[in-house]
């Protein structure tokens, strides 16, 4: 039973990590603004201790983004950021601060294409899924997947690193073995 499996590019990406750091230093200010205007003792110290948290999560992140390592450290520091917002009681903005955290976290997954006998799986927010007898037709050529519905929709996207390399021939002809059963 023959299975493909694309990946697509997400040229978004590095938009995505510009605006979570944007996130993550403004969170670092307004720790720093209340460790140093707040009255109460108790959200002086957390809110100090959680701009040295933030702190040392971004220079962690700053001396090992060459090293090509996998940790996810500006989810790590936006997620600290809920947890110290939730401690000093400011829970409204411990919310937002969540939200976005789970919005960034969804904007990173892998974008998966899954093609079977029965149906097409876009690993999307929420799943997607596509049956055969929606399509017209489905093409791989130079790089680019274009999706063909029959309510006229053209889905076209980039293809990213496959593993295994996938031959557009083979894909091809897998898709237009689909599509006839489809068309009949």
């Amino acid at each position: 039973m023959k299975k493909f499996e694309l990946l697509l590019k997400n040229e978004k990406i590095r938009s995505y990590d510009r605006i979570a750091t944007l996130i993550i230093l403004i969170n670092l200010a307004l720790f720093i603004l209340l460790a140093i205007n707040a009255a109460d003792k108790k959200i002086r110290i957390t809110s100090l201790a959680g701009a040295s948290l933030l702190l040392i999560i971004l220079l962690a992140h700053y001396f090992s983004t060459g090293q090509r390592n996998k940790i996810p450290y500006r989810l790590a520091a936006l997620y600290t950021a809920v947890v110290i917002w939730i401690v000093i009681e400011y829970w409204w903005i411990g919310i937002i601060c969540f939200i976005l955290s789970l919005l960034y976290q969804v904007s990173k997954k892998t974008l998966r294409i899954d093609f079977s006998h029965e149906k097409i799986e876009y690993s999307s927010f929420p799943k997607r899924k596509v049956l055969w007898m929606e399509l017209t037709n489905v093409i791989l050529k130079d790089g680019i997947l274009t999706i063909d519905f029959k309510n006229n929709r053209i889905l076209q996207a980039e293809i990213g690193n496959t593993e295994p390399e996938v031959i557009e021939k083979e894909f091809n002809d897998f898709c237009r073995q689909q599509l006839k059963p489809a068309k009949q």
